[in-house]
């Protein structure tokens, strides 16, 4: 006789299948919860959330912060919609917007299943004032492959907030999880981070490691244009204060351009033409996660630099859209990027000024966008890239070595740093025509782990100083006093004795080829930008003149006794220095 063990097979769900809601499982709880921007910053957001299947309810309550206990008797009360998780269907995703809230207001609120007396704990969140200053925390790639490296990238976040106490929101450049249709991920890297995200509005873009089906829309309620596939990604802009903020999604792709749809593109060329034309908007700041230009691995792969690809097709178009800052992900290691024009870099004229105790370098009038690239808040960290052209890191201010190169290679990859060693994030605070950026980092094994600051910089418009386009423009000269103008000048502007500068500037424009440009400063250390352009003659009266730029075009110099060209420098559009005989 023989006895045979029996075991019980334990019974397969399909989750896709199940009621919702589904009486079969426990009611369980909140989890998963993210603020966005949805329509109007100043008067709605957005919210999303997880359940289980127990839950069909999608209901989100707000009031007014109180310094007290919360109650949400009389709370604004907004019904949203739920679908089934595409990757996870055993969870339901809810999402919800509030509308018509007060500017400049803080609110408290929580999501859940009012049938269900089903609740989140208590978040915060702020709705933009309207005026022309506020703070931004941004990040990149918390990317964790295990829940510990999650609880870092939590750490970074909570680090994030601690220092930058008057942030408004965060602003992520991608690769929020390793692996997008991982739905355990995402609850490890949103939950761990609740105490921080839940008080706070978070915007991100979609990084190549959430591009798995509906994997990033199904975590942020934003709203993205009419008919925009959702799949891999999101692009989508939103106003804050002065700012017009683009986010793109890089997880597109077409013939004409890598990692776009000709769709998005056109899409982005109109929605940044249409901020361009609104008076209220000062700067355009633009989030890509597979960004053009950084210093890592990725700086050649063929997506970015081939023919059609990141970098050859778009920092032409942004540039010429006018894009002040481009915020990167992708290439974990730390970076940033001189003006940037069609592909070259330009100098900027600099002052120094102090803002909240540290000197901070800032580019004048820019003329190009500038681009940083955060390095990750999370584990994975690269190598700077030794492949590349050397002469490709002329573009940046900014171009060391990883931070954690110093700790040696991963034990379970040489290629790359040992992990989890270094994090960085940037506060940003734009206050009226003055841009700032100060960087810190977190080293696990410097300071206990507390941030502290290892670049500043920032950018000044002067709107005293503005762009001049002339056309049709008649006179017997043009004199150019107001200093760090940019004047573009059309071939149809007559000036019968020329052109007569006596301060810095930057002159554009096919008519300067018929032009006499005399140039005598009346202060020192004048810097002149001809932009490359072709120039008939240029006549220098005075060593007042510290550099000469965009130099090549000019077909005729004329220098009198007294000026000594030694004293002047002399440069090529494309940041050559070259002699002028």
């Amino acid at each position: 006789m023989s006895l045979k063990a029996v075991t019980e097979v334990p019974e397969i769900i399909d989750w896709t299948t199940t009621p919702i809601p589904n009486p079969d499982v426990p009611v369980g709880e909140v989890s998963r919860v993210v603020v966005s921007f949805y329509g109007d910053t100043k008067t709605s957001k957005g919210f999303t959330w997880y359940t289980s299947q127990a839950s069909a309810g999608s209901d989100l309550q707000v009031i007014e912060k109180t310094s007290g206990k919360p109650n949400f008797k009389n709370a604004m009360k907004f019904t949203g919609d739920y679908q089934r998780s595409t990757n996870a269907p055993e969870y339901v995703v809810h999402k919800a917007e509030a509308t018509g809230l007060e500017p400049s207001t803080e609110y408290m609120y929580r999501v859940g299943d009012a049938s269900l007396d089903l609740w989140s704990d208590v978040g915060s969140f702020v709705t933009a004032e309207g005026d022309d200053e506020f703070t931004f925390i941004n990040l990149t790639d918390t990317q964790a492959k295990t829940e510990e490296e999650a609880i870092l990238s939590s750490e970074t976040f909570a680090k994030a907030i601690e220092t930058v106490e008057n942030s408004e929101f965060i602003l992520q450049n991608g690769d929020i999880v390793d692996t997008g249709a991982i739905e355990d991920q995402w609850g490890w890297v949103l939950d761990h981070s609740k105490e921080t995200l839940m008080n706070t509005t978070f915007a991100s873009s979609a990084g190549n490691h959430d591009e798995d089906k509906n994997s990033f829309i199904e975590h942020f309620n934003v709203k993205t244009p009419e008919g925009s596939s959702t799949e891999t990604g999101a692009y989508y802009s939103y106003d804050y204060e002065n700012a017009h903020f683009i986010i793109l999604n890089t997880n597109e792709d077409s013939e004409e351009y890598r990692n776009f749809s000709p769709e998005q593109i056109e899409w982005l060329q109109a929605d940044i033409k249409a901020a361009q034309e609104n008076e209220n908007i000062n700067w355009i700041i633009a989030n890509i996660h597979k960004g053009p230009y950084t210093t890592s691995n990725h700086a050649t792969d063929n997506d970015i630099m081939g023919e059609n690809g990141v970098r050859e097709k778009i920092p032409p178009m942004l540039y010429d859209l006018g894009v002040d800052l481009v915020l990167q992900g992708h290439d974990h290691i730390y970076s940033r990027t001189k003006p940037i024009q069609h592909g070259n870099a330009v100098e900027a004229d600099k002052v120094t000024e102090n803002y909240n105790g540290i000197d901070v370098e800032y580019s004048v009038n820019p003329d190009g966008a500038i681009y940083v690239n955060p390095n990750t808040a999370g584990p994975k960290v690269y190598y700077k890239n030794k492949e590349i052209d050397p002469s490709y890191y002329d573009l940046f201010e900014v171009a060391d070595e990883h931070s954690a190169a110093k700790y040696g290679p991963d034990p379970g990859n040489d290629s790359r740093p040992v992990r989890s060693q270094v994090q960085n994030f940037v506060e940003f605070n734009v206050d009226g025509n003055k841009l700032t950026g100060i960087t810190y980092e977190i080293d696990q094994n410097i300071n206990n782990g507390e941030p502290f600051v290892v670049d500043a910089f920032g950018i000044i418009k002067d709107e005293e100083n503005k762009t001049y386009n002339l056309k049709n423009s008649k006179s017997k000269k043009l004199m150019i006093d107001n200093p760090y103008s940019s004047v573009n000048i059309d071939e149809t502007t007559e000036n019968i004795e020329g052109i007569f500068v006596k301060t810095s500037v930057i002159l554009k424009g096919a008519g300067l080829k018929n032009k006499i440009v005399t140039i005598s400063p009346s202060e020192h250390d004048a810097i002149i930008d001809f932009s490359g352009e072709e120039v008939q003659e240029v006549r220098l009266q005075t060593n007042k003149i510290n550099e000469i730029r965009g130099a090549e075009g000019v077909k005729s110099w004329t220098i009198p006794n007294g000026v000594d060209l030694s004293e002047i420098k002399f440069y090529h559009s494309n940041g050559e220095e070259i002699i002028i005989d």
